[in-house]
């Protein structure tokens, strides 16, 4: 039977806050959720936890380290996934890039990839596509940017441009682990695991008591 895991994800617009203020208030979001997901899918209050950090930065729950969880923020959403295997989780919106970067971080196949079409908005759709996946990997393995993200190289496999298609495409990387990956409006939301695993994609929101409540 396959590991199961939870991605739970919330919208959280910027709206006046500055640079500093919202990403504390992403913080404070990302341990809800937190807390909610060990709740929801192991019966654990995590209010109490200890957050520690290993060898290369990546956060775990001390006492608790068979519940695996993995967070992600970008601009206007904040991403959480809790397992009982290891995880890396990613999410970006797209937006607009600069392709000198490809030179830092894809590969020849990658950036042939990206660059086939000449649609500005497709580029971007494929350009964080594929960091969204080298994200989840290097988050996955705790190794962070000690990983050459030209090493991890993807390949994907997809007939169609509709939401459906591109999210069931067939994903084959150069090294070892399970890649999924959803596409929620204006962003890329990836997910690695070492084995192959059951994803529920679900998304949260803040009630009127500021406690985190499942959509669905």
């Amino acid at each position: 039977m396959n590991q199961q895991v939870n991605v739970y994800y919330m919208y959280c617009p910027k709206e006046s806050r500055t640079a500093g203020t919202y990403h504390k208030y992403q913080q404070k979001l990302a341990d809800k959720i937190l807390n909610h997901g060990l709740i929801n899918m192991f019966g654990i209050d995590g209010t109490g936890k200890i957050i520690e950090k290993g060898k290369y930065g990546k956060p775990y729950l001390k006492d608790m380290e068979q519940y695996q969880y993995n967070i992600s923020n970008t601009d206007g959403m904040v991403v959480c996934a809790v397992s009982d295997g290891t995880v890396g989780i990613d999410v970006e919106k797209k937006k607009d890039f600069h392709q000198r970067i490809l030179r830092k971080c894809a590969s020849s196949l990658e950036t042939a990839y990206i660059l086939e079409t000449e649609d500005r908005k497709c580029q971007a759709e494929r350009f964080f596509r594929l960091w969204t996946l080298k994200e989840s990997y290097i988050k996955m393995t705790g190794e962070g940017m000690r990983v050459p993200l030209k090493e991890v190289e993807f390949r994907i496999s997809e007939k169609g441009t509709n939401a459906d298609v591109r999210e069931n495409a067939q994903i084959i990387c150069s090294k070892e682990g399970k890649f999924y990956q959803k596409e929620q409006g204006e962003y890329w939301i990836a997910l690695c695991t070492r084995e192959e695993v059951t994803v529920r994609w679900i998304p949260v929101v803040l009630n009127e008591m500021s406690e985190i409540q499942q959509i669905c």
